[in-house]
């Protein structure tokens, strides 16, 4: 890893630490990536996945650590970021990295869009389904006003009528007076006739 990042510190191959298994010295020892978690969930696939992508380039760090060697894990950590950046002629990602990332970046930005627009059509149907029945609603309620106004007028012109007829009554009713008056001059008529054929018999 030296001859890819020139001046870099050995610190950076040959990390040492004061825990682990039996304070063993890590130039001796692999790189163990302990995840912990439900059995069964592929933690070591995990585990190899990291160590493989990432080959050479990963820091052991100590949180419990202090003084010196704190200040060599510090060391070591940006000696490799410094080795990344350059192996990057100056990014602290490449181009490859930054097209991955960007596609990955797409395809959530188009899943996102897809199920806005999905919850947006639903949306809008389920609007439009009400608005609908509001207005039939609406319509429906109209046309018991005007059915309502309808019977309302038709009741109004019959008391009209009604009012009419009964001012008219008097009317008629003293019209009909000239006529009873007619019928019983006619029967009076009649019956002086009938009585003197009569008395004449």
């Amino acid at each position: 890893m030296a001859a890819l990042c020139p001046g870099m510190s050995s610190s950076f191959s040959e990390p040492r630490t004061s825990h682990g298994f039996e304070n063993q010295d890590s130039r001796d020892s692999q790189l163990r990536l302990v995840l912990v978690g439900k059995t069964g969930a592929g933690k070591s696939a995990t585990g190899n996945n990291l160590v493989a992508e990432f080959r050479d380039r990963h820091c052991v760090l100590n949180n419990k650590a202090t003084g010196a060697e704190q200040e060599a894990q510090r060391a070591q950590l940006l000696d490799m970021v410094q080795c990344v950046v350059m192996e990057n002629e100056g990014g602290f990602y490449t181009n490859q990295m930054f097209q991955r990332a960007e596609a990955e970046i797409q395809k959530l930005i188009h899943a996102i869009q897809e199920q806005s627009r999905a919850e947006l059509e639903r949306e809008k149907r389920q609007l439009r389904e009400e608005y609908e029945e509001n207005i039939r609603k609406l319509q429906d309620e109209q046309e018991r006003i005007m059915r309502k106004a309808d019977m309302e007028r038709t009741l109004a012109e019959r008391e009209r009528s009604c009012a009419e007829r009964q001012q008219n009554a008097r009317a008629e009713a003293e019209g009909q007076e000239d006529i009873l008056d007619v019928i019983l001059t006619v029967f009076n008529i009649a019956f002086f006739i009938l009585k003197l054929v009569f008395m004449d018999n």
